[in-house]
């Protein structure tokens, strides 16, 4: 059998691209390659989505994997009975072996996108370092898919803005805006047989990978700081964290209050006060307010957070 279109992917993300294929571009997608429930859970995949009911409505085949593993021997049968044209990751978040690369017939498109221009920049979680490293642009890389991370050729770049009200969900939304009008332009290209693609130069640098412990605040590091771990791992991440005694605070919004008042008396990470239950804790330069959090009970005024 012969696959068109196929869609590599595993979040609410990869379900809001298939959306936009099937119903707006009037591009049905013939294949959904994706993961379980389970191996989502193993893989810690943070806004994970299951794509087979929409699969189903949408009358798309839905191949379901109990792991990346896409070469394993139960699978190779698969990828060598079928032929394929076109396929874009998108939410995929793994490399795809050569083998599977080589069945596509135009190839594998996806993105990393990056505060840097590839190669600078590839890894883990660029969307959350760039607000941790307070950067205000971010570069959408769409590149067709070759045997290492994010190194094949390049088909366009599109850019955005990362502004002070920025979190993490919103970014997401303007780097989904920003992947259709990419796919948009890949396909019509693709219909021209015209895709021109541009190989990478220069030195590679790599994020690291971020786990729910990275989330750790600590209130004597600079106000924007924390500020910027919190709309780093706001939701659908784990959230940034706390502790007041032996129990966790999970903060979901926060920011900066001040930095001219007279704070002195408090102790850094105290609970200053408490305004519309929203607790403006003491930090090293000034004061934080929160807006949005999970605990036990409810923070007060003299609470002393760790």
């Amino acid at each position: 059998m012969t696959y068109n279109l196929v869609i590599f992917g595993v979040k609410s993300t990869s379900e809001t691209i298939i959306k936009y294929l099937n119903r707006e571009l009037k591009r049905p997608v013939d294949l959904i390659v994706t993961l379980s429930e389970a191996a989502a859970r193993q893989h810690h995949i943070s806004g994970y989505q299951n794509l087979q009911p929409l699969a189903a409505e949408l009358g798309i085949k839905c191949h379901l994997l109990d792991d990346y593993s896409l070469m394993e021997e139960k699978e190779k049968g698969f990828w060598q009975a079928n032929d394929f044209n076109l396929g874009i990751a998108y939410g995929w978040q793994r490399l795809i072996p050569a083998d599977v690369l080589a069945r596509f017939s135009i190839g594998v498109f996806g993105w990393h996108g990056s505060a840097q221009y590839l190669p600078a920049g590839k890894g883990h979680s660029p969307l959350n370092w760039s607000l941790l490293e307070d950067r205000k642009i971010f570069h959408n890389h769409l590149f067709k898919y070759v045997g290492g991370a994010d190194a094949g050729p390049i088909f366009n770049i599109k850019d955005f803005e990362i502004n002070q009200h920025d979190n993490i969900a919103t970014l997401q939304y303007k780097s989904i805006l920003t992947a259709q009008s990419q796919i948009k332009e890949l396909l019509e290209a693709g219909d021209k047989q015209n895709i021109q693609l541009s190989v990478q130069s220069g030195k590679s640098s790599f994020y690291p990978k971020r786990t729910p412990q990275d989330g750790r605040l600590d209130f004597k590091r600079p106000t924007l700081e924390i500020y910027n771990l919190i709309r780093a791992t706001a939701a659908p991440f784990p959230g940034a964290f706390c502790f007041f005694g032996q129990n966790q605070v999970t903060v979901w919004e926060a920011y900066p209050f001040d930095s001219l008042m007279d704070f002195s008396k408090y102790k850094i990470g105290q609970v200053i006060e408490t305004i519309n239950d929203w607790p403006v804790v003491k930090t090293t330069d000034g004061s934080l307010i929160i807006k949005n959090y999970e605990a036990q009970q409810r923070l007060q005024k003299g609470d002393q957070l760790n």
